[in-house]
């Protein structure tokens, strides 16, 4: 099994790969994994990190949904 630490940060890579991809609900799903994970590590840096991730997605999930809004 796999430390909070470790599962932190693999949850965070495997939210960046789906920002990079623009599926940002996952990415969104899997940097709240990674928060969780970072938390429970008691890691600042992952915390902030997996804070940013989440940040991102939904930032960019909002203004996908507003581009979507706007054109229609």
């Amino acid at each position: 099994m796999k430390s909070p630490r470790e599962t932190a940060w693999l949850f965070h890579e495997i939210g960046n790969c789906f920002l990079v991809l623009k599926i940002y609900e996952y990415a969104h799903e899997s940097g709240l994994k990674a928060l969780r994970a970072a938390h429970e590590a008691q890691h600042v840096r992952l915390q902030l990190q997996a804070a940013v991730l989440v940040a991102v997605a939904e930032g960019e999930k909002l203004y996908f949904l507003l581009c979507v809004f706007v054109k229609s």
